[in-house]
């Protein structure tokens, strides 16, 4: 199968905010390979594309996929629901600080990713 590719566009200065519309979501997704399971992650810069890809379908199934939104909003929300999965699995947040716990743990990932690409 060939893989059809986007050539990522650098985005301008100052635009990632936790304000940039919600939009902004899909041209970060975009610098990923279409159609490639799994996807391979070299940079953090991949890392990032995949989120944006996760929020931006997030985004579109919720109505929030247009410029009025911003990406802090999607955050928000997809964070919420992120609760209500864990209420209704083994992951309750109501029993003890299950969501912090996972939230630490990421950051952690998150600090070994940026000192192996030497940003931390």
């Amino acid at each position: 199968m060939t893989q059809a590719t986007h050539s990522p566009q650098p985005l301008p200065a100052g635009y990632l905010t936790a304000a940039a519309p919600a939009t902004l979501l899909e041209r970060m997704a975009h610098t990923l390979p279409v159609f490639t399971c799994p996807v391979r992650i070299n940079t953090n810069e991949d890392r990032a594309a995949l989120a944006a890809e996760a929020l931006w379908l997030f985004a579109q199934r919720t109505g929030l996929a247009q410029d009025g939104e911003s990406i802090e909003t999607v955050l928000i929300d997809f964070m919420a629901d992120v609760m209500h999965l864990c209420e209704q699995t083994a992951l309750n947040p109501a029993e003890g600080d299950v969501l912090g716990d996972i939230t630490r743990h990421a950051a952690l990932h998150y600090e070994m990713d940026l000192s192996e690409q030497g940003e931390g």
